[in-house]
């Protein structure tokens, strides 16, 4: 992904996170499975809310890396399938950050029209040092100059 080698994130490590925040914040889940299919990673409820969030890490290797980054992707997107599927969560390490903003620019046609057809996903970027959950929708990722 980036030019530097990143050390790489287990996924187990950021859903870890995502649950901890998550629990903090009311919102009750189910117990982890190992599901292969459309089964997200995490379903949270909270109120009327349903997240329905899958989760990626992130490998040293670039190409395994940016694999990982477009699988999510088409996962989240299965759970368009899910009921009452308005919240879905792509949970990524922030190592992505700084090649999704590249990305972006080098496809923004395409990015401009999976912002409208996809309002329901946020990405959740996870800064495992730090402990923090930075929230961005697809187009605030899109309009973005800031880092998180």
């Amino acid at each position: 992904m980036d030019s530097k080698k990143e050390k790489p994130i287990k996924r187990k490590h950021i859903e870890e996170l995502v649950r901890k925040k998550l629990d903090s914040q009311g919102y009750k889940m189910n117990h982890h499975k190992d599901n292969v299919g459309v089964s997200p990673d995490i379903i949270a409820e909270k109120d009327d809310v349903i997240l329905y969030v899958e989760v990626i890490g992130y490998k040293s290797s670039p190409k395994a890396a940016t694999r990982d980054f477009y699988e999510v992707f088409f996962r989240a997107f299965a759970q368009l399938e899910q009921p009452e599927s308005d919240h879905i969560v792509i949970a990524m390490p922030i190592q992505y950050l700084t090649d999704m903003k590249k990305r972006i620019e080098s496809m923004k046609n395409a990015w401009v029209r999976l912002c409208i057809g996809f309002p329901e996903i946020t990405v959740y970027f996870i800064d495992l040092k730090q402990e923090k959950i930075y929230k961005k929708k697809l187009p605030e990722i899109l309009h973005t100059e800031e880092e998180v």
